[in-house]
């Protein structure tokens, strides 16, 4: 699922029901603010469900060698009430979003009569430092905290200042005696520069280095913590240091907090508070931003991109700028800084606006909150590279590799190569009447320069090759990891880290829709390396368990989700990503015990969607009851095949579950969601044909791609073993035989047991649609014997999953009884080997989809399965190498023509349309360039 799989409210977001009662509506950079002016003080009372009991006291340590304001360390289990209400108290109908007030220097200083004393010192929260306070930094008032290139206060007559980590030990004063330690041993690149927290400057001002030397520290320590799992201590921490949320790195990077945690639990009042902050963030942010003039802010703010904006043009060898791109060269570094979060805010927003309403008119109004982000990440771009090349232009490089202006930090550097990123490769997979849509409004994506961008905050090369570039601190040159990138963790900007998630995101999780630009070794190596720097960091574990999945290795999978579920306590909505994938992998491995467990947790305690949960618990369930069914024939126990009271009980409560699912779908802006409304349709069928279907478990593995990723065995032994029982079923058989060098079948069936068929399913006329299912799915377990997943990698053995576990105890010995049982599962897959070779099985799954097409036009209610047998037998027919039969049939479903025409006239829309379509163009893009 991926973080991908977002479910929206079918509600919409009323002016009584915003946190907000009124908000900022500014064009690409205008704003009504000034960043010199009068001063501007806002108090902040109640939160907006005015529970005040929501908010955890923050815990400070009165240790100066923990820094300034610093935290205690709360990695265990936080309340029910703290996991879901640590927002902060503040009164947005009491905050005027369209204030005018400009900033000065002296305002914008927290106001907090009851701020806390650190250690004795006189340094207080919300209060400005005392006069005789010297600015400046003396050897003796800092030190730095260990080899790692931590810093730490120790004295607290000293005014807090930014300080830069070093990333060798040496040199490096040792924190607990103040002497120096002379080492020359290297540091890894992956090492956390941080083991405390940085120190905060008071008072605030925005128009001084604070957000630049403080904060970004402070944010970039928050982020570090929040990786490694210890989320309720990064928002105490962050709430500490900024009580008021009117630092603009603070401010907005609380508001990404909740908006994770809105979207995560799916509740009204977390997606309402999520709003709310981001809201504020967005106002903080435009308050810091410079003023754009008003003609081009007219033009800026206009639907088409005109020629000439956010762009770099070369005239001889002196590099052009257009004039947006002057405009923001005239900034300083903080509305520079403004700028780039104004536009990260207001993605978050639009993002959760979309999510909590669901209609049609909430969706234009943040789709154009959407058309600003990419316009000001468009023109920060355009910006960078024209400041970049203006560098090279002067510069000369000795290892041919990129040279980057040093006068750009790398924090902003950082967030302007993720959205520009970003936004290149979300254009990149728009549909492509959309696609052309956008590009008539002068937005086009370009995937291979997004992904680029993305590799190039962290330092991993290109995405054609690993470039032979070197990191300021030679973090190529790390002899443990060859791979591992020139970026190290010191050297990196604050965004580095969700760069390197969004590469995950697009090569494990949308690579189930697009095959351009996917590469399993680039994530390989980004899970790596960053899995040493957060062993226990849950997004991380996510990502090494969906590798694992991708890679055909679903046990190992199951052994990194498990682990996620364990790491961390605070955020139990995050189990519910573990709870999904491992749903997914234990179908894969096709064990619906276990994945029926799965299901009953998400459907208890996940609100993302009931629906597919419901689904999911009704599929196992009926299937293990057939599979039991199948069991006692097979043996001769049970020749009557009746049910026993316990297949009963489970039918029963299967039926229960699917009765639900019709009523429990959701919209997306105002249009239902294509795979609820596809068990909507299989949930109705169910309950048509007397609480029965055909192999529901197996195609629902299917829909999520179970199949595609199961290892080769099980699709061997238990996979296509369940099909065959489906045909017993149906009364039907297939022989085969050789003919000219090829496998001929033939497919025999029972008419007898066509009529008694439908009989039983109520009347209901089902015997088409399951012989074509069963066809189908016959064709696809075949597909994968012959020619596996591409990046299908060998079973993992017990060393490698007991690696990742993080159970001490080994497991226990096997009983007689499951050695004897294992023994006769690798006797059958051995005559499964022999009697499937990969020419046998490619030519016998090719039939399978040929059978469908031919019995197409009987089918009844399955459509989808005419136009699915058309792209599986494409990828099929590519493997064997006939690009112009695979063409042939790609253009067949992207034709958009009804493929199952019979004497009755035309079809209407079939069942997940629009993914086999995005299946389809990408497949169309990627054949004959890489495998399918």
């Amino acid at each position: 699922m991926v973080l991908g799989s977002i479910f929206r409210r079918t509600s919409s977001v009323s002016n009584s029901g915003n946190p907000s009662n009124s908000s900022s509506n500014h064009d690409d950079h205008s704003d009504s603010s000034s960043d010199s002016d009068a001063s501007s003080t806002r108090s902040f009372a109640s939160a907006q469900d005015n529970d005040t009991s929501g908010t955890k006291p923050s815990r400070r340590s009165t240790d100066t060698e923990r820094g300034v304001g610093a935290v205690t360390n709360t990695t265990g289990p936080a309340s029910a009430k703290d996991q879901q209400h640590l927002h902060l108290n503040l009164d947005f109908n009491a905050l005027d979003l369209n204030a005018s007030s400009p900033l000065s220097d002296s305002s914008l200083s927290t106001r907090s009569p009851d701020a806390d004393k650190v250690g004795g010192g006189v340094l207080q929260f919300g209060t400005p430092l005392p006069s005789p306070v010297s600015p400046t930094v003396t050897a003796s008032s800092l030190s730095f905290a260990s080899s790692f290139g931590a810093t730490s206060i120790m004295s607290t007559s000293t005014a807090a200042t930014s300080i830069s980590s070093p990333t060798t030990a040496t040199n490096t004063a040792n924190a607990t005696n103040g002497k120096e330690v002379k080492s020359s041993a290297k540091i890894p690149s992956w090492q956390s520069p941080y083991t405390d927290p940085p120190p905060t400057r008071y008072p605030y001002s925005a128009a001084s280095q604070d957000i630049l030397d403080g904060d970004l520290k402070g944010v970039s320590f928050a982020l570090d913590i929040f990786l490694k799992s210890e989320m309720v201590r990064c928002e105490e921490f962050m709430v500490e240091r900024d009580k008021g949320m009117e630092r603009l790195y603070f401010a907005t990077g609380y508001g990404l907090i909740q908006c994770v945690k809105g979207l995560m639990s799916y509740e009204d009042e977390d997606l309402l508070a999520a709003i709310g902050h981001t809201k504020h963030g967005n106002h903080i942010a435009s308050q810091h931003r410079k003023k754009q003039p008003f003609f081009s802010s007219l033009a800026s703010s206009l639907p088409i991109h005109l020629p000439g904006t956010g762009s770099v043009g070369v005239s001889g060898d002196t590099p052009t700028a257009s004039s947006s791109v002057l405009f923001i060269k005239g900034m300083t570094d903080v509305e520079r800084h403004a700028e780039l979060v104004y536009a990260e805010s207001l993605f978050e927003k639009a993002l959760l606006g979309i999510v909590y309403s669901g209609d049609w008119l909430a969706f234009i109004k943040e789709a154009l909150n959407m058309r600003t982000t990419i316009s000001v990440y468009r023109n920060l771009h355009a910006y960078v590279e024209y400041m970049d090349a203006v560098y090279a232009s002067t510069h000369s490089s000795t290892q041919n590799q990129r040279l980057e202006d040093p006068s750009i930090d790398a924090h902003f550097r950082s967030g302007v190569l993720l959205g520009a990123g970003m936004c290149n490769i979300i254009l990149s997979l728009l549909p492509g009447r959309l696609m052309q849509l956008s590009e008539l409004f002068g937005y086009k994506g370009d995937r291979m320069k997004g992904l680029e961008l993305l590799m190039r905050a962290g330092g991993w090369g290109s995405p054609h090759g690993r470039e032979a570039s070197a990191g300021k601190n030679g973090a190529t040159d790390d002899v443990e990891d060859p791979d591992g990138p020139t970026v190290s963790a010191t050297d990196e900007g604050v965004r580095r880290s969700i760069c390197d998630m969004a590469l995950l995101i697009f090569h494990l999780v949308l690579s189930s829709f697009t095959v351009e630009g996917v590469d399993v070794g680039v994530a390989d190596r980004v899970l790596r390396w960053n899995l040493k720097r957060f062993p226990n960091g849950i997004f991380f574990l996510f990502g090494a368990g969906r590798l694992h999945l991708t890679r055909s290795q679903p046990a190992l999978s199951i052994s990194y989700y498990t682990r996620a579920t364990k790491v961390q306590s605070q955020f139990p909505n995050l189990h519910h990503i573990s709870y999904w994938e491992i749903a997914i992998a234990r179908l894969a491995l096709w064990e619906l015990e276990g994945s029926l467990q799965c299901w009953r947790k998400l459907e208890k305690e996940a609100s993302w969607s009931r629906a597919v949960y419901c689904f999911g618990l009704g599929a196992c369930l009926a299937g293990i009851v057939d599979n039991t069914k199948r069991e006692r024939l097979a043996s001769g126990t049970d020749k009557k095949n009746k049910e026993g009271e316990e297949e009963k009980k489970m039918r029963e409560e299967a039926a229960r579950f699917m009765s639900r699912v019709p009523g429990l779908r959701q919209k997306i802006a105002g249009k239902s969601i294509p795979l609820e409304k596809f068990v909507a349709r299989k949930a109705r069928k169910f309950t048509a044909q007397n609480n029965h279907l055909l192999l529901p478990a197996l195609e629902l593995a299917y829909i999520f791609q179970a199949i595609t990723h199961a290892p080769r065995d099980v699709i061997l032994g238990k996979m296509l073993a369940e099909v065959e029982g489906g045909f017993a079923e149906l009364g039907v058989t297939i022989e085969s035989k050789e003919e000219g060098g090829k496998r001929v079948e033939e497919l025999k069936m029972d008419k007898k047991r066509a009529k008694s068929y439908d009989k039983e399913r109520g009347g209901e006329p089902a015997y088409w649609d399951d012989v074509c299912l069963a066809l189908f799915l016959r064709g696809v377990c075949l597909r994968y014997i012959a020619y596996p997943d591409p990046d299908a990698e060998p079973t993992p053995t017990e060393s490698d999953l007991l690696s990742v576990s993080s159970d001490d105890a080994p497991p226990p010995a096997p009983t007689p009884a499951e050695l004897e049982e294992k023994l006769a599962y690798e006797a059958l897959l051995k005559k499964r080997e022999e009697e499937w070779p990969t020419k046998k099985a490619a030519d016998a799954s090719e039939w399978c989809f040929k059978m469908v097409f031919e019995y197409g036009p009987k089918i009844e209610l399955d459509h989808h399965l005419v136009y699915h047998a058309h792209y599986e037998l494409a990828k099929l027919l590519a493997n064997t190498g006939d690009l112009t039969g695979a063409k042939h049939h790609l253009d067949l479903v992207a034709s958009g023509k009804h493929l199952e025409v019979n004497a009755k006239g035309m079809k209407g829309r079939y069942s997940m349309e629009n993914a086999l379509h995005m299946r389809t163009n990408a497949a169309l893009d990627a054949l004959g360039k890489k495998g399918l």
